[in-house]
């Protein structure tokens, strides 16, 4: 049996993953044509839930310390002001939590729970507000047009 090509879908959930805020004007940005806000609301939805649930099993606190660590070294590297560091981590964050659902969603690896459901996101809400915003895209202001 032939294997179906899902790169086309994976390429567009991994953009919306990547930016769970604004992941649909990435997509566009990318060549995606836009979606209906039907099929944007759904993929959405279907974007925090992954997040969430990734969230619960304890594991994006890995992703987290490998964002830091790549953050600290690039700022220490490449002398960037410290407070681009915030900015930084959440880019490199987001792209580690977006790489490890679409590993997981391709079934390249498996994930295993560690620690508590409620402790685990409640240590992921903290860091949640830079997460979900580092990637906006700005819009042009239209409104004297």
């Amino acid at each position: 049996m032939e294997e179906l090509d899902t790169s086309i879908r994976d390429k567009r959930n991994f953009l919306l993953m990547i930016a769970p805020a604004d992941g649909q004007k990435l997509s566009e940005l990318a060549g995606f044509s836009a979606a209906s806000e039907e099929v944007a609301e759904a993929e959405l939805l279907d974007v925090v839930t992954n997040w969430i649930a990734l969230a619960a099993s304890g594991n994006l606190k890995y992703v987290q310390n490998a964002a830091s660590w790549i953050s600290d070294f690039v700022i220490d590297i490449y002398d960037f002001p410290e407070e681009h560091k915030s900015q930084l981590l959440g880019a490199y964050y987001t792209y580690g939590v977006a790489l490890l659902s679409y590993l997981l969603e391709v079934e390249a690896i498996e994930m295993f729970s560690r620690g508590e459901k409620s402790d685990n996101l409640e240590n992921f809400i903290e860091f949640l507000p830079s997460t979900f915003t580092v990637l906006t895209m700005d819009e042009e202001d239209d409104s004297d047009e």
